[in-house]
């Protein structure tokens, strides 16, 4: 299902929760409360079209056929020890074999567990549990944070800039998703950045290659806002156009918001 004029369709199953009248269940609750779960709005007044429909069967069976592990009372004995490089360095490792180890078996890391086709490896301050299924679980321990200090990193700058530069990408890709402006949707004239509470840009998406320069001018938004952007406020500032700055920045072209034309700007604006 999906808003008419849109691309963006979502397979929904009935809702059996709603007051609406069909008997079979409520598609259309399902898909407007889907629809707000993902992109955070609804389009009012603007009909649901239905794309496809599919018929699922399900099918269960009375038999179980997984087997019990038997129980042990011994502890586990490794086949082998080798050295394996964690943070800390070289620590002596204890190598087991899964189908030689009994349900109620404990492994405290670092120790690696080899089956036929996979290997698991339990860190250091961490222990695998065999259940009585035969299943591995891992309860991983409280370990010691690394504390992130003012030095330069070159590892954590690279990871927070594209943990923030995916971030804005995401964006883009909701706002091209959700658009039904040919701006937005195939000329891809919009961008999308984030920025901190001074008003500096910490990273930007740019799909249109004009769109860094729009950028230009945020930094003195705070100035004039008593030193902070704050969420749910937009800040107006005159680069070419005027626009509108907010925490989690977005711009598209007048013509590509308003649906007038696929210029980039319109003699009916």
């Amino acid at each position: 299902m999906r808003y008419d004029g849109t691309d963006c369709a979502l397979m929904c199953g009935p809702s059996k929760d709603s007051p609406g009248p069909p008997s079979r269940g409520d598609f259309l609750h399902t898909f407007v409360e889907r629809y707000k779960s993902e992109f955070g709005f609804t389009i009012q007044k603007r009909d649901v079209i239905i794309d496809d429909i599919r018929v699922r069967g399900v099918g269960r069976s009375d038999l179980d056929t997984e087997a019990l592990v038997a129980a042990s009372d011994e502890p586990p004995k490794p086949v082998s020890t080798c050295r394996v490089f964690f943070e800390r360095g070289y620590e002596s490792t204890d190598v087991f074999l899964l189908a030689e180890l009994k349900a109620g078996h404990q492994l405290r890391g670092p120790a690696i567990i080899m089956d036929q086709l996979s290997t698991i490896l339990v860190e250091p301050d961490c222990t695998a549990f065999i259940t009585d299924r035969g299943d591995v679980r891992i309860t991983v321990g409280s370990g010691k944070i690394k504390e992130i200090g003012p030095e330069l990193d070159s590892i954590q700058l690279s990871i927070f800039s594209h943990r923030f530069m995916s971030i804005a990408e995401q964006m883009g890709r909701i706002l091209q998703r959700t658009s039904i402006s040919t701006n937005i949707k195939e000329r891809l004239d919009f961008s999308c950045a984030l920025f901190g509470a001074d008003g500096g840009l910490v990273s930007n998406a740019p799909p249109y290659p004009g769109a860094p320069g729009l950028y230009a001018g945020g930094r003195a938004v705070p100035d004039e806002g008593e030193g902070h952007v704050r969420g749910g406020r937009r800040h107006p500032h005159q680069p070419p156009g005027g626009r509108r700055f907010s925490p989690a920045r977005f711009h598209g072209h007048h013509a590509g918001l308003l649906q007038v034309s696929t210029r980039s700007m319109s003699k009916a604006l």
